[in-house]
């Protein structure tokens, strides 16, 4: 197991990660939490934010911010893709001479004391990835009955998620919560002696974090866990509906899969029938549950037959797009 250099509050230099595409509002209230933020006493720290498209329009806005006195770092990648933008933010951090890079989403926004909740793990647990958990909010009220039913089961499916992981990581199963790039904090010197990178092949697919982090898991890399560590992401009208919610679901299964599983053979095919059949089977008891426990039951039932259709796409050899768009 690698053994975290020693740091002193004093030398240790901290990169967060922002990569972001056509979400300007949003972008801006996570840039103004992050001017507000408070960082590990002592330490250094510089936000990288790396815009993915081809025209740069963010530029002037980052650089407006460093020359205000905050330390900001501005990268333009005109790829198109999730992969491509985090990798050029984790060049241009460890460039930074950044010891330890965090990432968070750009629709979210972090509590006060976000990163040095992060810190604090990471470095008096000598890990080499740590995160934290990831709340959602809206900012008016849903619309529509079927809105505020999807909120509300996402409300309880955040909360189901957290107390699951501050259950594992008292139990001492730390290394089994998945640790997504919407929170978390990675040591510059693991990445750069593994040579690890989000896979740039899987464009809009989703799931590069998911890959990321079962490849650092794979080499030996130690991961952590904090309750402390909270940002909160921003849910747009457009997420709180039915359609939503099944293709993200469905795209989701089809990228975890192709992550898990990178060639497809007999055995895993019918794994993968009876799989779709058991998630039809179970959003149909989650529908029949509708009346009892509502949200609850139809963010369930979606997700179910989402997942079903996802798995029986995966194993037809189908690959999801699901971030071509921005929503």
């Amino acid at each position: 197991m690698p053994v975290n250099r020693e740091f002193t509050v004093a030398d240790a230099r901290l990169a967060v990660c922002v990569a972001t595409r056509g979400r300007t509002n949003s972008l801006l209230v996570l840039l103004n939490a992050l001017e507000r933020i408070q960082a590990p006493v002592g330490t250094q720290t510089v936000v990288v934010v790396v815009e993915n498209d081809r025209y740069g329009s963010l530029r002037e806005e980052v650089q407006r911010r460093s020359r205000a006195g905050h330390k900001f770092m501005y990268g333009l990648e005109p790829r198109m893709g999730i992969p491509f933008a985090r990798n050029l933010a984790l060049r241009l951090a460890m460039t930074e001479g950044a010891d330890y890079i965090a990432f968070i989403d750009d629709d979210e926004v972090p509590e006060h004391n976000w990163l040095a909740a992060l810190w604090d793990k990471v470095r008096t647990g000598q890990y080499d990835l740590v995160g934290g958990p990831v709340e959602p909010f809206v900012s008016d009220t849903p619309r529509s009955w079927f809105s505020r039913q999807i909120w509300f089961g996402l409300l309880e499916q955040s909360d189901t998620s957290r107390k699951k992981a501050m259950c594992k990581s008292l139990d001492g199963l730390e290394h089994t919560i998945f640790v997504p790039t919407s929170n978390w904090m990675v040591r510059s010197d693991f990445v750069r002696q593994h040579a690890l990178e989000f896979d740039e092949s899987m464009g809009f697919s989703g799931g590069t974090d998911l890959k990321f982090y079962r490849e650092l898991v794979r080499i030996g890399g130690r991961v952590g866990w904090t309750d402390a560590a909270l940002v909160k992401e921003g849910l747009s009208h457009g997420r709180l509906t039915i359609g939503y919610q099944y293709r993200r679901a469905r795209d989701q299964a089809v990228s975890n899969f192709h992550v898990r599983h990178p060639r497809i053979t007999v055995p895993l095919f019918f794994r993968g029938l009876i799989y779709s059949l058991g998630k039809l089977i179970t959003a149909f008891f989650w529908l029949i549950l509708l009346p009892l426990y509502r949200g609850k039951a139809l963010l369930r039932s979606v997700k179910g037959f989402g997942q079903a259709v996802g798995r029986w796409h995966a194993i037809h050899n189908r690959y999801a797009e699901h971030y071509r768009t921005v929503v």
